[in-house]
């Protein structure tokens, strides 16, 4: 299997990364599944994804935004529409804008922000069933009115909490949603 995979056998170098993925050798596995992948072999894309995604979740969790994004971005690529992909960047760019905003990086955090929001906006496009949407929409929407004067801060306070509502209402274990509320009725 290793010499067919190494001479360039696409259907070799797939299953090659099937089996290094079962043996939790992650790295070996994801060269062996993007070969497979350039060179057509369709079912390449769910594994590998999976393991893009799940480099993406490890920097999130180290906080280390700025390098979640860009994997989130490499998943995105092969998966644009894929829930987790567009959740996990949404979700960071969010962070990331809340560091740059407490970084005093000031159009820099708007940007980001705004981009988080865009992200969050396709969710509620394409996932409006999943009460994560709903949450992810409150908070970047939220976060957004950072950014903006009296007024449009109250419309956006009314979004922020029909979003929150939205995703209590589609899924009832969704915490943050509750969190999220309670902070827009104590603010």
């Amino acid at each position: 299997l290793d010499q067919r995979a190494s001479e360039g056998d696409s259907r070799a170098q797939f299953e090659l990364g099937q089996k290094l993925l079962k043996e939790g050798q992650t790295d070996a596995a994801k060269g062996w599944l993007e070969k497979a992948l350039n060179q057509g072999v369709k079912e390449a894309r769910e594994p590998l994804v999976g393991l893009i995604v799940q480099s993406a979740k490890e920097a999130f969790g180290k906080f280390d935004n700025p390098k979640a994004i860009e994997i989130y971005n490499q998943a995105f690529v092969l998966e644009p529409d894929s829930f987790e992909v567009i959740y996990g960047l949404s979700r960071a760019l969010d962070s990331r804008g809340q560091d740059l905003l407490s970084e005093e990086k000031r159009g820099a955090d708007e940007d980001v922000i705004r981009a988080s929001l865009k992200q969050a906006e396709k969710l509620k496009d394409k996932y409006p069933q999943k009460g994560e949407t709903w949450v992810m929409m409150a908070i970047t929407t939220g976060n957004l009115a950072k950014f903006l004067g009296g007024k449009e801060k109250v419309k956006i306070g009314s979004k922020v909490e029909e979003y929150c509502k939205k995703a209590i209402e589609t899924d009832p274990s969704q915490g943050m949603a509750y969190a999220v509320l309670a902070t827009y009725y104590v603010a």
